[in-house]
């Protein structure tokens, strides 16, 4: 970089495109973020966290909320559980974050260490003449500092500093970027018992740690409280319910705000038989720590079936509010208890929800009941897909008054749409009513061929002379249609069907002919043939 204007050039686009290739073939996405960067933006995503996160600090500004908390303490400030659907383990920033757990009082001193730190660097500007060596150093710890502050910038909207690998690289860089000359003056025994204790400090976190990941619990924090955790749900695997429950105890003495240990000390309890009070408690604290965890909640639900069926309830209230793809899941186990039939239809606070609670239904009157309410609500079921409403039609058909259906069918047309006869056919195709509705809702192939009092053996005639004509063979087949020869003409247009380039309508018009002789499942396959092979708009 020292030498010509071109070989800087050269090596800095080389720099460049070394960048963006690892960014191609990284697979964590951050390509796809830089091409789309308002996707981190969307309601409920980074703005909303952020929005959250100055209610926090606006609460606690100055000593914060504890270092370590925010995962715990931010669920109080959500408001409506809707807008975030996951669980929120920062806020996005290295600086709220700070902020927020340890208040003006721990982000002033960070401050000031920055911007002795900015005045510590450089010069940026200034070169030593005849100093290649000194050149060399200056351009090397101002690369460092560059590093730093891209960290920085890079921690306003992400939260790399929090991870220690990058910190401590960061912190290298930093210690690399300092000129020699801030430190030319001797050394003062206050500084240097600060430096030695601190060192010796960090040393000792470091053995502390060591030994809490071989299960020693030697000192307090996120660390130890998982330690205990994993040996409690081994000794609840194990059957010793007691001494889990202990363990889970003196984790939530160490780490009170983790919803985790709340939610698997009452599971623990409930398997022990604990007092009902005791188990729900517990529950309770887990999902008013953490309301986005649905599985977790999903779960209590089930183990409450076994104990108190109406309990679970409680929890599956909770996870509709977020997830509207359990209530499937939820009607299938709670299929052994009829006691949660009526709750879970109230459960129910839309009509796809609704629909799905029909699946379930095998009572006719309780599907009668069910079906009413959703027509009074919603008489065009609005916001059904069309596989949604075809698996209502099929119910209803199914215990509901099939007329009742073929009459709606025929009012509502709107219900009607382009696969709702194939989806019907497995159920409704020998009926009268049926079958006519279909041949006169599917949509026309055809232009209607001109009939008159012709006779037929001119078409015959016609046709012999060359058979291989459809339009030949559909003449005749008008002038059989007319004098009422049904089954001459279900005969010739069985003929046309066999030639090559036969019109598609031809299949409609045999399904016409074997609804007049009430032969109507053969008609359905022939219109079911007719839609496959000229599809519906």
């Amino acid at each position: 970089m020292g030498r010509g204007f071109f070989k800087k050039m050269t090596l800095t686009a080389s720099v460049v495109l070394i960048i963006s290739t690892l960014l191609v073939i990284s697979s964590g996405g951050l390509a796809s973020r830089l091409q789309e960067p308002s996707s981190g933006f969307e309601a409920g995503g980074r703005l909303t966290i952020f929005a959250k996160t100055l209610e926090i600090i606006l609460n606690a500004p100055w000593l914060g909320i504890g270092l370590g908390n925010f995962e715990g303490v931010f669920p109080q400030f959500q408001g409506d559980f809707s807008e975030l659907k996951y669980r929120t383990i920062h806020p996005e920033s290295d600086y709220l974050w700070l902020l927020s757990e340890g208040g003006l009082l721990t982000l002033l001193p960070c401050s000031f260490v920055m911007v002795w730190f900015l005045s510590s660097t450089g010069p940026w500007f200034r070169k030593a003449k005849n100093r290649h060596h000194m050149n060399d150093d200056r351009r090397v710890r101002n690369a460092a500092a560059i590093g730093v502050i891209l960290a920085a910038v890079h921690g306003l909207m992400d939260v790399p500093s929090h991870t220690l690998g990058c910190w401590v690289w960061f912190a290298v860089l930093a210690g690399v970027a300092v000129r020699p000359k801030r430190f030319s003056g001797k050394c003062s025994v206050i500084a240097k018992i600060a430096v030695g204790s601190g060192g010796i400090g960090m040393v000792g976190v470091g053995i502390a740690w060591t030994m809490v990941s071989t299960g020693a619990i030697v000192m307090p924090g996120a660390s130890s409280a998982e330690v205990l955790r994993q040996r409690a749900n081994r000794a609840a695997q194990s059957g010793a319910f007691g001494d889990s429950v202990y363990l889970f105890d003196e984790a939530i003495k160490i780490n009170p705000l983790d919803y985790r240990l709340h939610h698997e000390r009452a599971w623990t309890r409930l398997l022990m038989d604990a007092p009902v009070l005791e188990v729900l408690e517990g529950f309770s604290r887990s999902r008013a720590l953490q309301p986005n965890d649905v599985t977790a909640h999903f779960n209590e639900g089930v183990a409450w079936l076994k104990v108190r069926p109406e309990f679970a309830l409680i929890p599956w209230r909770m996870v509709l509010s977020h997830s509207r793809d359990h209530y499937a899941m939820m009607l299938e186990h709670a299929r052994s208890y009829p006691e949660l039939r009526e709750p879970l239809w109230h459960l129910a606070n839309s009509t796809d929800l609704k629909v799905a609670y029909l699946d379930w239904v095998t009572d006719p009157e309780d599907f009668e009941r069910c079906l009413r309410s959703i027509l009074a609500t919603q008489p065009d079921l609005a916001g059904l897909e069309p596989l949604q409403r075809l698996s209502l039609f099929r119910k209803w058909y199914e215990l509901g008054n099939k007329e009742a259906l073929i009459a709606a069918l025929e009012t509502n047309r709107q219900w009607r749409d382009a696969h709702w006869l194939e989806g019907l056919a497995g159920t409704m195709p020998a009926n009268p009513s049926f079958s006519v509705l279909a041949l006169t809702s599917s949509p026309p192939i055809h232009e209607p061929c001109p009939t008159g009092n012709r006779g037929g053996s001119r078409h015959e005639r016609a046709l012999l002379y060359n058979p291989m004509d459809p339009r030949r063979s559909i003449d005749l087949f008008q002038a059989q249609k007319a004098h009422g020869d049904v089954d001459d003409a279900i005969r010739t247009l069985e003929k046309v069907l066999k030639v090559p380039g036969c019109p598609a309508y031809v299949r409609q018009e045999m399904a016409a002919l074997y609804i007049s002789k009430e032969d109507y499942r053969r008609a359905w396959e022939l219109l079911r043939d007719a839609m496959n092979e000229v599809p519906m708009p």
